[in-house]
């Protein structure tokens, strides 16, 4: 049985490959649709979806000649039209909510087709739920009001408060400047973009959904209104909590069926609804080497009486190394220069001499830097594109990644490093390496603090109960023998949440060992520049979390369609 999937907010496409790989005798999730606005994650998709068009194991080896960077994907297309355009057919650069309407619905029922079935994906943008995300957001919108706004917040202040001396006024303004702010956000439209994914369940009505986000929607409001419970109530009923001008330009479905709402990982007693909680899905319990926590909801139409099983956890933690340890070691280069690998070792060893080895008060973590500076990474190189040879993990997780096919690693180099963090990646992987725990900022020699006002206190030698640092983890090794921290799109602005673990490459994680913390196979190759292929890596959710995901889902829809054909029978 083919289920036709429709994905929308799909980013480079972690959710659909977990489903698209899921291939069993009863049920297979044909990907019809995948709905991107970023035009660089849309290029992703199609090479993806071109991918999917091959039989497993009869991928051309053109497509390997690509990602190896030996042709052209407009040659890679020319050689293969039929399959190429069938790609292009599934993969759509197009924004809800910003596309007509009327498009996107045609595009949708065209995918489904006559199917009894199918399956739609996608998690809006969580950029506004998540609790870094809303402080970021909060603070810029306070940094940034426009003139314009600032003089009649000042004569409102005036008016209200009479003469303020300045320190008085300063004080008036900067709250409220916060709380101007605050509306701002609370207009944002990406708030409403899960109305989006609503309405297409509401006209559409798919046999089942499964929608993600952040596990900081839970806390996430709009003045008093918590968003998620917004959200879930208008799932339940997704026709009646369209607002008035949706319907009217909408055509109402024959039936408007409501959606019963389920967990993942807890089992829902008859009658009783999930906590908040329930839904929120951790990532290492199933076999991702990632300490990703996610809410996933899993919508079922009321016309379905079967009940889902529910996630195994896995009896083991997958680490870190356990992935990344067999790729091909690298050495990082400092930035914004030429690449010398012999003026990348001296900066090393020189800062090191000076400013690391004698600040450092633990004798084992000043014996680990010692003898990372002896054996530094000079032999090697600083990656690129593709590197021959083979890297399979060992770990079952690696049956997931491998391709021999490929004949090597694709996307794995080293972004350079100013050479103070240089010296700051090389203290917190040797003390990591001691510990088993990245260091906080209160645990860096002071000579090795970033200038930065958030670290002026310790700098001064106040101690940890002192306040005046935030961030305090802003260096961060992913340690070799535990689960990665959660791989965010932050990775694209630089490495220091991103550290590996062994001192003597002293760099932050490739494109591919980012890539497989999330689960990617190794053959999925990601366009755009480097700091794009970050981006998109982090923003994913992971293939084989989503691969299982579907085990749960194919396993409904078959004793689903199982009771049908036997009440059909006895009819």
């Amino acid at each position: 049985m083919n289920i036709p999937v429709i994905d929308v907010f799909a980013g480079p496409g972690g959710l659909c490959e977990g489903f698209s790989s899921y291939k069993d005798n009863k049920v297979r999730f044909d990907v019809r649709l995948s709905i991107e606005k970023d035009a660089v994650a849309h290029q992703t998709l199609l090479l993806r979806a071109f991918f999917r068009k091959f039989d497993l194991g009869k991928v051309p080896e053109e497509y390997y000649q690509y990602v190896r960077g030996e042709i052209s994907k407009n040659t890679l297309f020319k050689r293969f039209p039929r399959e190429a355009k069938q790609a292009s057919e599934e993969a759509w650069c197009a924004e809800l909510g910003e596309t007509q309407r009327h498009e996107v619905h045609n595009k949708i029922a065209g995918a489904i087709g006559q199917h009894e079935h199918w399956l739609l994906i996608g998690g809006p943008p969580c950029q506004a739920y998540s609790m870094v995300g809303r402080s970021r957001i909060l603070g810029r919108l306070r940094e940034a009001i426009p003139e314009t706004i600032a003089r009649e917040l000042e004569a409102n202040i005036r008016k209200r408060s009479g003469n303020l001396n300045p320190n008085e006024f300063a004080v008036a303004f900067a709250e409220a400047a916060k709380e101007h702010a605050k509306d701002v956000f609370h207009e944002d439209h990406r708030h409403d973009l899960y109305k989006e994914y609503l309405e297409i369940v509401a006209v559409h009505q798919p046999s089942i959904f499964v929608m993600e986000n952040v596990k900081g929607i839970l806390s996430s409001k709009v003045r008093t209104q918590y968003i998620l419970e917004s959200i879930l109530t208008d799932l339940r009923s997704p026709w009646s909590a369209l607002d008035s001008e949706r319907r009217q330009a909408l055509e109402k479905p024959f039936k408007a069926y409501e959606y019963e709402l389920h967990s993942f990982v807890v089992s829902k007693t008859d009658g009783q609804e999930p906590s908040w909680n329930e839904f929120v899905i951790s990532a290492e319990e199933y076999g991702v080497p990632q300490k990703r926590h996610r809410l996933i909801l899993l919508g079922i139409r009321n016309d379905i009486s079967e009940k889902p099983n529910v996630l195994k956890k896995n009896k083991r933690t997958v680490s870190v190394k356990d992935v990344i340890g067999n790729l091909p070691k690298l050495r990082s280069h400092i930035s914004r220069r030429p690449d010398d690998q012999a003026e990348w070792s001296n900066a090393i060893k020189e800062g090191a001499e000076r400013s690391v080895i004698p600040n450092i008060e633990n004798c084992e973590v000043r014996s680990i830097v010692n003898g990372a500076i002896d054996n530094l990474a000079e032999e090697c190189s600083v990656g690129g594109r593709f590197i021959r040879g083979n890297y399979f993990p060992a770990v079952t997780l690696g049956k997931w990644l491998e391709d021999k096919k490929l004949n090597g690693v694709i996307q794995h180099r080293a972004r350079g490093h100013m050479v103070s963090d240089l010296l700051r990646y090389l203290f917190a992987a040797s003390h990591a390496q001691f510990t088993g725990t990245s260091p906080t900022l209160y645990e860096f020699p002071k000579e090795l603090l970033p200038n930065h006002k958030n670290t002026e206190n310790l700098k001064n030698g106040a101690g940890r109960k002192q306040k005046g640092v935030i961030f305090e983890d802003r260096f961060r090794v992913q340690t070799a023998d535990t689960p990665a921290r959660t791989i965010t799109s932050h990775i694209s602005k630089d490495g220091h949440y991103y550290i590996h673990y062994d001192p003597a490459q002293c760099r932050s994680l490739t494109g591919r060992e980012a890539a497989r913390l999330q689960t990617f196979p190794d053959n999925y190759f990601f366009e755009g520049n480097r700091t794009e292929q970050y981006h998109q890596i982090g923003n994913a959710v992971p293939p084989f979390l989503a691969f299982q995901l579907a085990h749960i889902v194919a396993d409904l829809l078959d004793r689903t369609t199982r009771f049908q054909r036997q009440k059909s029978g006895r009819s």
